[in-house]
């Protein structure tokens, strides 16, 4: 049975001291159907490692078809060299610029923002809902993004500004959004998890046009993403705050720009291929979009 194949999967634990890290099934109910289920550890990998995975495992598999040599380039990056050469890159840095901007935007008591309770007694349970925006609406906001000279990202995130602060009453907003952070060009085709998780904080005027919060966002925006190089989480917040206790956030925003389906692209015409649905029983945030 193939969803519960996949429930075994979902509910695998790894050994983290010995790993391995990855597994991989691989099934074959019908003559000309095979299922692969692919599980690798969230610490050694990232949405942007899955692609040069499957781009790299398209390759092999057109190679091993066609019986011709690999052609995958040779590994010049790994993340632990990256891992070595972090102090380093962060010497090379201004620091204490680093350091003061994310002091300003994180000292004091942090916001939580605090929805409104279910009325349900039952326990809380995790759902995922999915919503395809139509072609008015995509018009609509590529008009705007055009007019006020922002990007999409800018204007998701003041339209949840203002869905938060109509549901929770609070003028000071603080989200986080992921960052691939592969500040090297040879990065880019490394396996790892080199994310890092930002947080945008944003203030919000009650007696303030859209238009205004779309503009004081993107200039928040673009001054969280320029620091971005700076581990903020290590000495920048209140003396005696404990993330442990209070999470420095609850809603992660998510913008990701590529096209899932992209990756099998080499194997375009030589197999069918459908993305099975994977049920999410846990998140580790409250919202997440």
């Amino acid at each position: 049975d193939i969803d519960q194949l996949i429930q075994q999967e979902v509910k695998r634990t790894f050994d983290l001291e010995n790993g391995p890290l990855i597994h991989v099934t691989l099934t074959a109910p019908a003559p000309d159907v095979c299922i692969f289920l692919l599980n690798i550890h969230h610490l050694i990998t990232d949405g942007w490692s899955i692609q040069v995975f499957i781009r790299e495992l398209s390759l092999l598999y057109r190679s091993f078809k066609e019986g011709t040599p690999l052609s995958l380039a040779p590994v010049s990056f790994r993340f632990h060299d990256y891992a070595l050469q972090y102090d380093h890159f962060l010497d090379s840095l201004n620091t204490e610029e680093h350091r003061a901007f994310w002091r300003g935007e994180l000292q004091g008591e942090i916001p939580v923002l605090a929805f409104p309770p279910k009325e349900s007694s039952e326990p809380p349970v995790t759902n995922r809902y999915t919503r395809v925006l139509g072609n008015g609406f995509i018009s609509g906001l590529e008009q705007l993004i055009a007019a006020e000279q922002v990007s999409a990202f800018i204007v998701l995130q003041s339209l949840l500004d203002v869905l938060f602060y109509k549901y929770t009453g609070s003028q000071d907003i603080l989200t986080a959004t992921d960052t691939a952070h592969r500040p090297y060009p040879q990065m880019e085709t490394a396996m790892g998890y080199f994310l890092h998780e930002l947080v945008i904080r944003t203030a919000i005027d009650p007696k303030g046009s859209f238009r205004t919060l779309l503009q004081a966002v993107k200039q928040k925006v673009i001054a969280t993403f320029s620091h971005q190089v700076y581990p903020y989480d290590l000495d920048t917040l209140a003396a005696g705050y404990n993330s442990a206790v209070t999470p420095l956030f609850n809603v992660l925003v998510l913008v990701q720009n590529f096209d899932r389906s992209d990756r099998f692209e080499l194997l375009d015409g030589e197999l069918e291929i459908e993305q099975l649905p994977i049920p999410l029983k846990d998140v580790l945030v409250d919202l997440q979009l």
